[in-house]
């Protein structure tokens, strides 16, 4: 529940800034690789996912926003000879974030270092239906190309660290490719 209050607090806070004459709103999705290390890389194998995402720009360099998505990163199996193979568990995240971003400009290329904050719903092929809340934080790198006026190409490095309970660190680094329209 601290978890939920801590995020609702972030997003309005994100909402709340000054609306300025160079301001914009972006919407964007991309898509990408998801390559998992430590104890979590070594129970699967590399992952795919998607995000949207919504941008709010304050200046032409500095950006607050939300995101969203879908994380899955398949088991892998373990043979056991003739005794057998045991099936490998999936994991699926859904982050629900917020953050900022901080543009470099040069030009029509925009190279951009952020951070976001916020839940992550995991589950398991375990677990059926039942998911989990935990904290996770996720600094990353891209960068922007302008193609129009009201439209980017991105992509973009995000480091994804999931807190669980209890638990070690969940890391990933995702991959992402995508686009982002202008309002």
């Amino acid at each position: 529940m601290k978890k939920a209050f801590l995020l609702l607090v972030v997003l309005l806070a994100a909402a709340s800034f000054p609306l300025q004459a160079q301001s914009q709103v972006k919407v964007g999705f991309s898509g990408g690789i998801n390559v998992p290390f430590g104890d979590f890389g070594e129970a699967v194998g590399v992952g795919s996912g998607g995000a949207a995402h919504l941008r709010y720009f304050i200046t032409d360099e500095f950006a607050a926003g939300v995101n969203t998505g879908y994380h899955l990163f398949l088991g892998e199996d373990i043979d056991l000879g003739i005794l057998g193979t045991i099936e490998g568990i999936d994991f699926s995240f859904i982050p629900i974030t917020a953050g900022a971003e901080y543009y470099i400009p040069l030009g029509e290329l925009r190279p951009r270092i952020g951070f976001d904050l916020g839940l992550y719903l995991a589950g398991t092929s375990l677990d059926g239906d039942g998911v989990e809340a935990f904290f996770g934080i996720t600094p990353n790198v891209g960068a922007a190309i302008k193609v129009s006026d009201q439209m980017d190409l991105i992509g973009d490095l995000k480091f994804h660290n999931v807190f669980p309970d209890g638990g070690s660190t969940i890391s990933f680094m995702g991959v992402n490719v995508g686009v982002m329209f202008g309002f």
